[in-house]
């Protein structure tokens, strides 16, 4: 799903399409189901701007709020239109229905608000 979606966005994109190498750090048993079935931000406990799947540019910034034990993801991320946002946990999509993502004004922290534009490349688990 995430090929097809890179291939519809490119096509009639007034926007510049950019494909990111973000990070997403998770528990191990959530890993399992992100594997087969992606990151459904609709299942996470904590979320940034109350909605939409968390990634940061920073490795060690997404490791931030996950326990010793972990699952990190190194996804691809799809984005068009981004609005940059104070972060805070109380927000909700983005106020222009054209953005797709949000971006903390630290440049630390994307929210994506669609599916399938984001898939994770490699799980690292660690201790």
């Amino acid at each position: 799903m995430y090929l097809l979606w890179k291939e519809e966005l490119k096509v009639g994109n007034s926007y510049q399409l950019r494909e990111r190498q973000l990070y997403h750090a998770t528990s191990p048993t959530n890993a399992l189901s992100i594997s087969q079935n992606n990151i459904d931000w609709r299942k996470t406990y904590r979320s940034r701007f109350g909605i939409g799947a968390c990634f940061s540019t920073c490795p060690k910034y997404a490791h931030r709020h996950s326990s010793s034990d972990g699952a990190f993801m190194i996804c691809k991320v799809l984005t068009k239109k981004i609005e940059v946002v104070d972060v805070n946990y109380d927000l909700d999509v983005p106020t222009k229905c054209e953005n797709d993502t949000s971006l903390s004004k630290t440049g630390k922290v994307y929210v994506k608000y669609d599916d399938n534009t984001f898939y994770p490349e490699f799980i690292v688990y660690y201790r």
